[in-house]
């Protein structure tokens, strides 16, 4: 009965942790239907001072291509993202005024080299 306790208990525990790591991977992207506009809204905040963290898609560096402003801001909103999700405002870091969307399989948002 013991080892039966205790098989169940692993058992639980893989369970357990199995689905904690299916909800760690997270990206933040823009909103397919998201007007221009209020995409480059939230570009604009997400890399206001932020110690070069757009730099990649700046003209002429690895992220700029492809040149739209809903790429450049799922780059954006991402990093935004992963920088703040666990601060005091985290279930409010991909909002960017309903343009962000949390995603959970890995979006074609370019990593910067």
């Amino acid at each position: 009965m013991y080892l039966d306790m205790l098989k169940l208990m692993i058992a639980l525990a893989f369970v357990a942790l199995a689905m904690q790591n299916s909800r760690a991977a997270e990206w933040c992207v823009a909103r397919p239907e998201a007007p221009e506009g209020e995409l480059q809204i939230g570009l604009d905040f997400a890399c206001r001072g932020r110690n070069g963290w757009c730099s990649h898609i700046q003209p002429g560096q690895s992220c700029y291509l492809p040149n739209t402003v809903k790429d450049h801001a799922s780059y954006a909103y991402n990093i935004y993202y992963q920088f703040n999700k666990h601060g005091p405002d985290g279930g409010k870091a991909c909002f960017f005024n309903g343009t962000g969307m949390i995603v959970h399989s890995e979006p074609t948002v370019c990593i910067p080299i």
